[in-house]
């Protein structure tokens, strides 16, 4: 079933409800066994790893190949593409006078049926929590900050809770650092697009929660804040998040990928540059969070 802007949840109550993850898991050991032409060499049904012979001019090794990887990727795409039918409904309801409120809590009781309904799943595959939490958080976050309700998740049938306290609290933190750029500059204007800041907080909240790079990033448009001040924004969020004792070259190599900004700036200029506080600019802005301006101080 395909989410809709009446059903932005459909897609994952089929998925992880119905019988969609068990074809998925089914489809990739199919594909890897039987069309791939790999020498297999183990295949574990339940976790979805296969492992096979693989080679290159010198040498034959094996390799690790799973689900899990597949799955993820295909979440995030769908995350995005929720929030997107969610932002959309919001805007027709609001256009029609309609009360949005129960619309969003809604949501929340669907959020919770999957969660409980899925446990099993979930509790086998945990990264199937990631994309329900960031439901949560992006409602909570974008139509709900002056709401005394919000949506919150009762996981007490999962095993998971540990990890989940630990996303939420990362989350926290990335919009923390990062709602500012959904806002206006200095100038009135707006600093990004609201598709493309929560396109972006897809890659960011993807690449912190599984520690590797998302594929096929689509290139953001520039901003309308200074580059100076883009990278020393990503500074704060890396020190909030990681301290900055040792830089992860693979988030400074993200940022890049994701902003046309520092098109013209080769990779060692970034990572140069990264935490310079040198032409940051600050005083008088006022829609630069207090986060970062302490940084600056």
């Amino acid at each position: 079933m395909q989410s809709t802007k009446e059903n932005p949840l459909g897609y994952f109550e089929s998925y992880i409800v119905g019988s969609g993850l068990k074809i998925s898991l089914a489809e990739f050991i199919h594909d890897l066994v039987h069309v791939s032409g790999y020498h297999i060499t183990d295949v574990d049904k339940t976790t979805g790893i296969v492992k096979y012979f693989d080679y290159n001019d010198s040498e034959t090794f094996e390799v690790e190949s799973k689900f899990e990887k597949q799955l993820t990727n295909d979440l995030l795409n769908e995350l995005n593409n929720t929030k997107v039918l969610i932002s959309d409904a919001v805007t027709e309801m609001v256009k029609a006078n309609q009360d949005y409120i129960n619309f969003l809590l809604l949501q929340q009781i669907q959020l919770q049926y999957i969660v409980n309904s899925g446990k099993e799943n979930i509790n086998s595959f945990p990264v199937l929590l990631k994309p329900l939490l960031g439901v949560a958080n992006y409602i909570n976050n974008k139509f709900l900050t002056e709401s005394p309700k919000k949506i919150h998740l009762d996981l007490s049938c999962l095993k998971t809770d540990t990890d989940n306290a630990i996303i939420q609290d990362k989350n926290q933190i990335i919009s923390s650092v990062l709602s500012y750029l959904k806002t206006q500059n200095e100038k009135d204007q707006k600093i990004m697009s609201d598709q493309e800041y929560e396109l972006m907080i897809g890659y960011i909240s993807f690449y912190v929660e599984n520690n590797i790079l998302p594929e096929d990033i689509q290139k953001l448009q520039t901003l309308n804040i200074s580059k100076n001040l883009l990278r020393f924004t990503f500074w704060v969020l890396h020190k909030k998040l990681y301290t900055t004792s040792l830089i992860r070259p693979d988030f400074i190599s993200l940022i890049k990928q994701i902003f046309s900004d520092f098109d013209e700036w080769e990779l060692s200029t970034l990572k140069r540059k990264f935490g310079n506080k040198d032409k940051v600019t600050h005083n008088g802005k006022l829609f630069i969070p207090e986060i970062i301006k302490n940084e600056l101080r």
